[in-house]
This record gives structure tokens, C-alpha cells and sequence, in this order.
């Protein structure tokens, strides 16, 4: 998997320092993010869209079945 860091703004860092996003992702044959939300309660509109521009970018190993990529589903989380 290889992810990319979410750019959040030096003036949240303090106040959003070890919060915990939960997010669902899916992804298509290729690994490749196709959809990305929020599992818990938004906690900053800014610091939200960042995490899932993020989280979008990000590229996964496919999934499998019967050794044929698949779209898959899951949650991952991300701490600041």
C-alpha cells in the first residue's frame, strides 16, 4: 500500500494532534481508490476534506478472488 500524508495546516496541528479518522474505502481491480467517506462524526470541515483528498490518493494492493482482481471494500484509520 502507499499512502500520502494528509497536509494540515500548522494553525489545527495543535488542536487536532492524535485525533483518530475512521474511513471507508473502496477500491477497483487496479488498487486504486474509487470511493472514500468519513465512518465517524466529522470533527473539523477543513481538516475532513483533507483527510479523504488524502486517503484518495492513497493505492492499495487489489484484492482477490480465485486469484482475479476484485473491487473490494474496507475501513482503515488514519491519527494525526
Amino acid at each position: 500500500m502507499t499512502t500520502v500524508p494528509a497536509e494540515i495546516p500548522r494553525s489545527l496541528q495543535v488542536s487536532e494532534r492524535g485525533r483518530r479518522y475512521q474511513i471507508s474505502v473502496c477500491t477497483n481491480v487496479e488498487g486504486s481508490v474509487d470511493s472514500v467517506r468519513l465512518v465517524a462524526d466529522q470533527h473539523h470541515p477543513e481538516i475532513d476534506a483533507r483527510v479523504l483528498d488524502a486517503v484518495s490518493r492513497w493505492k492499495y494492493q487489489p484484492a482477490t478472488f480465485n486469484g482475479h482482481p476484485v473491487p473490494s471494500c474496507s475501513w482503515t484509520v488514519m491519527k494525526l
